[in-house]
């Protein structure tokens, strides 16, 4: 039970860190991939 939760909270951190890392350099992706769009 106790593995449940701590898998749990890591799996939260990690996703809530490939989030943070993505939203940062995602939004320079899209502005990337717009210019070469146009």
């Amino acid at each position: 039970m106790i593995w449940h939760i701590g898998l749990a909270l890591v799996g939260a951190v990690f996703f809530a860190l490939w989030y943070l890392l993505e939203s940062r350099s995602g939004a320079i992706d899209m502005n990337v991939d717009i210019e070469e769009a146009r």
